[in-house]
């Protein structure tokens, strides 16, 4: 078994990417929101007001999914669904991925 992690910057990407996991069945997949440490540190300190600048607002808020899968060709599948579909974690405004064996998990497992 593995660990998925999907960071997505875009919102817009939510609906495809949680589509791309219950067609491969990982329905035990959690979805948590979040906020970028550019959002937290730049309204408290003047110094690093030009950050917000240059990060955007778009990238102040993101979606972690976190997912336990089979294998690493779950995995890979689903980079290929999400290349598809237009989705590429090779660009700087989508988010990043990431997966890592998991040496213990208790609860049931779908699709994992």
């Amino acid at each position: 078994m593995r660990v998925l992690i999907i960071h997505l910057l875009k919102e817009e990407d939510l609906q495809t990417v949680s589509s791309l996991l219950i067609e491969l069945g990982l329905f035990n997949t959690a979805i948590v929101d979040g906020e970028g440490v550019e959002n937290i540190g730049v309204p408290q300190d003047q110094l690093f007001a030009s950050f917000q600048n240059l990060f955007g607002q778009g990238s102040a808020y993101n979606r972690t999914l976190i997912a336990p899968v089979p294998d690493m060709d779950t995995v890979e599948m689903f980079l290929h669904l999400c290349e598809g579909q237009g989705i590429d974690f090779k660009k700087s405004d989508t988010g990043w991925l990431l997966s890592f064996p998991c040496d213990f998990f208790v609860g049931v497992e779908d699709g994992a």
